[in-house]
């Protein structure tokens, strides 16, 4: 019966199926057709990379699950999308695996920009792969299943996407420092020139690169992700540096999400062993939320320090600007002879 659907028709049925999440049984049911064809649709899907497209895009933007991988994910997002690079939370690196805690960023250059360059951290941006997998580790330590996991991940994404070897690069982000006898057990070792930056001379574990992100230097272009390191004194020496530098063209929701990262892990009890969960949309409400009461607390004089004078004055009659201001002062900086010559237009000698 499956005969019956075209192309966009069994499209169709499967995003029904994925985005829904409905059962394989009823879907069969409602359409009259067997497992055997729903699989073989979705592996015909899924060939051409659509799929795993449907499936990012659906926990993107409905996913009600609390994942530190998606906050993080969330926040690269925001930050590097505007600078002509993919970033993708959750995509499926087989047909139908288990949910990845994954972040992929696809290059589209040849090689990174300048301005790509400056957000992203060590290790990540001295990589010529087109394809950046990011396993993010931030309640677990790294261990040797985190190992496995990232190695599977980073061997399935390449059969799938038919891409070679030297096109993909992982990445294992460990908000926690690993313990030192277990990077020496799996035969790592720390990068020359790059702190926090490890590499494994075991076959096995060679296509998968460290990053501690609480021994990262303390430079601008890794600041966006030392803000997840696990000790808070690296978190808020992140944070001052981010604050010192300012955010200035930096996505809004970048900055909000950054203000509601800094009430959970320094101003709320508790901290980051928060009993309650969030997802990346109500920490960036809670982020908007803090910016208006901090704001609304500061004085006039204060704010105005952050608006620059032709801004103040856009749209402000001269006559209302000058108001308050003596004859003299308004003439003082003018040249004298610019004085006499416009009383001379007007016929005033």
């Amino acid at each position: 019966m499956s005969e019956k659907y075209s192309a966009k028709q069994k499209m169709n049925i499967l995003k029904e199926y994925i985005q829904n999440k409905i059962p394989e049984e009823k879907i069969c049911s409602k359409y009259g057709i067997t497992s055997d064809e729903l699989e073989c649709w979705s592996n015909d899907l899924f060939a051409n990379g659509e799929h795993a497209l449907i499936r990012a895009e659906k926990l993107k933007t409905t996913s009600s699950k609390t994942l530190w991988h998606r906050i993080f994910g969330r926040l690269l997002e925001a930050l590097l999308s505007p600078l002509n690079l993919e970033v993708y939370t959750d995509l499926p690196v087989m047909s139908f695996p288990p949910e990845a805690d994954i972040v992929i960023i696809r290059r589209k250059e040849t090689t990174w920009t300048s301005e790509q360059k400056k957000y992203l951290p060590d290790g990540i941006r001295e990589t010529n792969a087109h394809y950046v997998i990011i396993e993010f580790k931030y309640t677990e330590s790294i261990n040797i299943k985190a190992l496995k996991q990232a190695s599977a991940y980073d061997y399935f994404f390449q059969a799938h996407k038919s891409i070679k070897k030297d096109d993909i690069q992982t990445f294992l982000v460990s908000s926690k420092t690993p313990n030192k006898d277990f990077l020496m057990k799996m035969d790592y070792f720390s990068v020359k020139g790059l702190e926090g930056i490890y590499k494994s001379n075991n076959e096995a574990w060679q296509s998968i690169t460290i990053i501690v992100l609480n021994q990262l230097a303390n430079t601008d272009n890794n600041m966006f992700f030392k803000c997840f390191a696990s000790r808070k004194t690296e978190k808020l020496k992140a944070f001052q540096k981010l604050k010192e530098k300012g955010l200035k063209g930096v996505a809004l929701s970048v900055q909000k999400l950054l203000h509601g990262l800094w009430q959970i892990w320094f101003n709320i009890q508790g901290g980051e062993t928060m009993e309650y969960q969030m997802t990346p949309e109500q920490i960036q409400r809670m982020g908007e939320m803090w910016g208006d009461d901090y704001l609304s607390s500061l004085p006039p004089k204060k704010l105005l320090q952050f608006v620059p004078v032709e801004d103040r004055l856009d749209g402000v009659p001269i006559n209302i600007r000058l108001k308050d201001v003596p004859i003299n002062e308004r003439l003082k900086d003018i040249p004298p002879e610019e004085i006499k010559n416009y009383y001379k237009s007007l016929g005033i000698t």
